[in-house]
């Protein structure tokens, strides 16, 4: 019993959270490349970027959600319109 009393149980505190943290470091650094490596292989974030990004451009480009071929037709601005200076020439 005199050994469980005893303060030398607790007396290197400051080691054992050294060491805690050295371990729980190494864990999640592990764990973050491994996740990052799968990502990549994977290419999750290309396509979730790529996927939306090509509507979003016909969008910005176009004013229209429809596809590229089908948008050029109904922007205001592909229609060749001819304008001259000095007006009908009739």
């Amino acid at each position: 019993m005199k050994f469980l009393n005893s303060k030398k149980i607790f007396k290197n505190n400051k080691a054992q959270t050294a060491i805690e943290f050295i371990l729980l470091t190494t864990i999640t650094v592990s764990f973050t490349l491994i996740l990052v490596r799968q990502l990549k292989s994977s290419q999750y974030l290309s396509r979730q970027i790529s996927g939306p990004w090509s509507s979003l451009a016909t969008m910005m480009e176009h004013g229209t959600w429809a596809k590229t071929s089908q948008a050029k037709a109904m922007n205001p601005y592909m229609n060749n319109r001819g304008v001259t200076l000095f007006g009908d020439t009739e």
